[in-house]
């Protein structure tokens, strides 16, 4: 089963800092993380078209794909994330269940 990926990219800065910087230089900060975004998507999702091809090249190895946002990818990804957020509860410390909160907000 291959799903294409959601690519979620996230800048972390701390605020402090933040607060500091030049409005030009937050500016630039989101022009360079949207470059970024851009850069690693294409990269990402070049990856992912030539390793298809790969596996659909494979004799006796059926492909299924699933087309994001769609029924099947939307129980599917419900499915990973439960199985996840168990193994994240245990290792993820006292703040994990409110990551996981602010994860599920905006999915």
């Amino acid at each position: 089963m291959i799903c294409y990926p959601a690519l979620p990219f996230t800048l972390g800065i701390n605020k402090n800092v933040w607060d500091r910087m030049e409005p030009a230089a937050r500016k630039i900060m989101m022009q360079v993380a949207k470059e970024a975004w851009r850069y690693s998507s294409d990269e990402v999702l070049n990856e992912t078209a030539k390793a298809i091809k790969t596996l659909k090249a494979q004799p006796n190895l059926k492909v299924n794909e699933i087309t994001f946002g769609s029924k099947e990818w939307k129980e599917w990804r419900d499915v990973m994330f439960e199985s996840s957020k168990i193994k994240f509860l245990e290792i993820g410390g006292d703040k994990a269940p409110e990551i996981l909160k602010i994860v599920k907000k905006y999915e």
